[in-house]
């Protein structure tokens, strides 16, 4: 299983019949030509976007580009309406495809997004080789970008925001000055200990001129936004982490050096972040400033005492250094900016100072960098054998700056674990941390491990490399381990046998077809929780079983029959999922002309109810 963003896969039982038109038959001896077939896609992934608190969005604007900025063509994109600067969500989760087999070889593009009232963020989808895919017709990527909102509405994630109006000139020039201080957290609020007295402040000289990109005045009423991302340098932070909506993820591709050239020693690196800021001016019709007419401003961030320097491993101090660099929302690019330095302690704040003179608006982030490795790890249960339980696995370094966590997906099995592009040495120094499995539905229940064998088939020695049953140590020495997992205290698993139907009763049609579903997790007032997975269902009469579900919880099942040139929706459908495995059906009756025995193919109806 080769995980990307992903989320789990869940299901239940569930029979449901829908019927768009009633089907006649004809009195005509007129040939009837067959009704036209459903289509499938090729290779496809899934694409969903989600808040930094969990929350699932469907109002997301994208784009998707080449690594020259280009947009991309020859994809097929599904679950979203084509515009005039890219894509608009019209479901809550995109799938996107080949277009045709013109294009059997791997490749990869960028995929750009944004939301009223959030940040932009990206991530580089990964589409690949035909011959690499054992059932083209299967999903083979679920991917979730992070949205960040301009104005967070918990205190569940260590981010803090800050907000300031003014107005500027026909010509572009401010008012007034402009201020942006992030503000810490209160007394005993939920990210206090994450925040860790990070902040970040920018200040707009009065007669600044605010260009976009194009190079036109922004002008009229302006808001301008900040918002301070923590490197949560006291450790694990739980199910939702500011890391997470790092842009692009900490391990992104096609980073630029200073020129804005590609660089090979750039080409594939992690990040170990001391901390990142989005800042954004926009006026009131959305028009977002990019430059400040030539002039610089000073951008100010605070570190946490606690960071630990990975060129040292020891807590940041002043005259440390650390590359800077700047995100192009339009490309998904990162770009060096040189260096800042560490400057002068806190002892209120228990901070450390940096400043830098910026002359454009966009994410900042404070980095270290270095390579990365692939992590194939064997996974068994409790009692040796090949696992065959959802999990959880979340990456997490000691004094901040790198996380990645996620849920394992069914649709690629459970006993083998394929992590792509890990931290492994970052500044020369071999990076290390915390690797944990947790429990899928208490993500706080993380202590799960209980042995590790290395690749060379040697024990690791539990009381020095397993705290609390997580693994601690170098996360590339685990490449070719077998872990084994106390599975015993997961949910009861649960799993939903699903089937597509078509019927045609001009033609006496009654057939299982091939179609897609995709699933949800409930909360208990209905509301989508968060995406669990999409997945092909094939036509064979015996439908497709969807594993790893847990029993008792609540999903809702959006399934869908493609046609060459329409996509027949039904309606969604909630259920409970039950250990003793249950059946969802959606039946579909064709009101094309070939089924109504008028003798043509004709269209293939609406949506189904």
């Amino acid at each position: 299983m080769k995980l990307t963003p992903t989320q789990s896969t869940v299901a239940i039982l569930i029979t449901a019949s829908f019927i768009i038109s009633g089907c006649s038959r004809s009195d005509s001896t007129a040939p009837v030509e067959p009704p036209p077939p459903p289509v499938t896609l090729l290779a496809p992934v899934t694409v969903n976007f989600a808040d930094t608190e969990g929350g699932v969005l469907n109002s997301a604007t994208f784009t998707l580009t080449d690594a020259d900025g280009e947009m991309m063509t020859g994809i097929k994109v599904d679950g979203a309406d084509a515009t005039d600067t890219g894509y608009a969500q019209n479901d809550y989760v995109v799938t996107l495809s080949r277009e045709t087999r013109d294009v059997t070889d791997a490749f990869s593009f960028n995929l750009v997004a944004t939301a009223p009232g959030y940040f932009a963020n990206s991530l580089k989808i990964e589409m690949p080789a035909l011959a690499d895919v054992i059932v083209e017709e299967e999903v083979v990527g679920d991917y979730t970008t992070k949205l960040t909102s301009k104005q967070p509405a918990t205190d569940e994630v260590a981010v803090i925001a800050a907000e300031e109006t003014t107005t500027a000139g026909e010509d572009g020039d401010v008012a007034e000055e402009i201020v942006l201080e992030t503000p810490q957290p209160e007394e005993g609020a939920a990210n206090e200990e994450a925040v860790a007295g990070g902040s970040t402040s920018l200040t707009v000289p009065a007669g600044t001129v605010l260009t976009d990109a194009a190079g036109a005045p922004v002008t009229g009423n302006i808001t301008a936004n900040v918002i301070h991302f923590s490197n949560e340098p006291s450790g694990d932070t739980g199910e939702n982490s500011a890391l997470d909506a790092f842009p692009g993820g900490l391990s992104p591709e096609g980073v630029l050096n200073e020129a804005g050239q590609a660089d090979d020693d750039l080409a594939d690196v992690s990040f170990v972040s001391a901390g990142f800021t989005a800042i954004e001016i926009a006026n009131d019709e959305g028009q977002v400033v990019k430059e400040l007419g030539g002039q610089t401003v000073t951008l100010a961030m605070t570190i946490p005492e606690a960071t630990i320097n990975p060129e040292t491993g020891e807590p940041i101090k002043t005259g440390d250094t650390i590359p800077l660099w700047s995100y192009d929302e339009t490309s998904g690019q990162w770009k060096a900016e040189g260096e800042a330095d560490v400057l002068g302690y806190n002892e209120d704040t228990k901070t450390y100072s940096i400043e830098k003179a910026i002359t454009h608006l966009s994410y900042y982030n404070l980095d270290w960098y270095g390579d990365n490795c692939s992590v194939r790890m064997n996974l068994t249960d409790v009692n040796g054998q090949a696992n065959t339980q959802q999990m959880g696995i979340r990456l997490t370094r000691p004094g901040g700056g790198y996380r990645f966590s996620t849920l394992m997906n069914s649709a690629f099995g459970f006993d083998e674990l394929i992590l792509a592009r890990v931290p492994n040495t970052n500044s020369g120094q071999i990076v290390s941390g915390d690797v944990s499995f947790f429990n899928p539905q208490n993500p706080a229940e993380i202590g799960l491990i209980l042995s590790i064998t290395d690749a060379d088939g040697n024990a690791v020695d539990l009381t020095e490399a397993v705290e609390d049953n997580k693994y601690v140590g170098p996360f590339c020495s685990l490449d070719g381990a077998t872990v084994q997992i106390n599975t015993g205290v997961l949910p009861e698993p649960a799993s939903v046998n699903i089937k597509m139907n078509r019927t045609c009763p001009a033609q006496n049609i009654d057939e299982s077809v091939p179609g897609y579903v995709t699933l949800y997790r409930l909360n208990d007032n209905g509301s989508i929780r968060n995406y669990v997975t999409g997945r092909y269902i094939d036509e064979n009469s015996v439908g497709t079983d969807v594993t790893g579900l847990f029993d008792g919880t609540r999903y809702r099942a959006d399934a869908r029959i493609l046609f060459e040139n329409e996509t027949v929706q039904f309606d969604p459908r909630n259920f409970r999922a039950s250990a003793d495995g249950t059946e969802l059906t959606f039946t579909y009756s064709d009101p094309s002309d070939a089924c109504n025995g008028t003798g043509g193919t004709g269209g293939t109806g609406g949506t189904g109810g």
